[in-house]
Formats: C-alpha cells, sequence, structure tokens
C-alpha cells in the first residue's frame, strides 16, 4: 500500500482527516446528499464523486467505474476548489441538509 494511503479502522474526526488531506474521494454506485462532501467543499478541498446523484457546485464529477477513477488521480495535480460552499456559509448549507433529512 502507498505511504500515502492510510486506513482507519477505529472511530475518528472525519472533519480533522479532511483537514490534512490534498483531496477527498466519494465513490459510489449509489448515493445521496452526502454530508462529507459538502463538508469537503467547505474546507475548499478538492473532491472527486461519481455523478450517480445530483452534485454541488464545484464537486469533480467521475463516472462510477474505477478505471475514470484512476485516469483522474494520475494527473499531475488536482486544483483546489475555488467555487464550492464559501466558508462562511458552510454551517448554513450543512443545516439545510440536515433539516431536508427530518
Amino acid at each position: 500500500m502507498d505511504s500515502n494511503i492510510v486506513l482507519i479502522s477505529e472511530p475518528h474526526d472525519f472533519n480533522a482527516i479532511m483537514e490534512l488531506s490534498d483531496a477527498v474521494i466519494r465513490f459510489t454506485r449509489t448515493d445521496g446528499d452526502s454530508i462529507s462532501v459538502r463538508e469537503a467543499l467547505s474546507l475548499r478541498k478538492p473532491i472527486i464523486a461519481t455523478n450517480v446523484v445530483s452534485r454541488p457546485e464545484g464537486v469533480i464529477l467521475i463516472s462510477p467505474d474505477a478505471k475514470d477513477l484512476e485516469k483522474y488521480l494520475n494527473r499531475d495535480n488536482i486544483e483546489p476548489v475555488s467555487n464550492g460552499v464559501k466558508a462562511e456559509n458552510a454551517f448554513d448549507e450543512l443545516q439545510n441538509v440536515y433539516r431536508s433529512m427530518l
């Protein structure tokens, strides 16, 4: 396994992990409105997610095919998010997601 990949098998603060990460990957075949996607955007982290559901502006969309993910990750760089959820609005965005589930 690559030295820059860490598997975590115990309870942890996911937001703290995202703050230390260069990018976030949400690679799923089915999904809902993921809180982790909005949290990553609020931290201005590049987020690569499958295009299986509607995603917020700023998400890098790929198909749920492992080859597409591999192609994207083999690029020289991944640009930081510049037009995602603004940090000052992140709380409101996340709160709206929670409210929509109630």
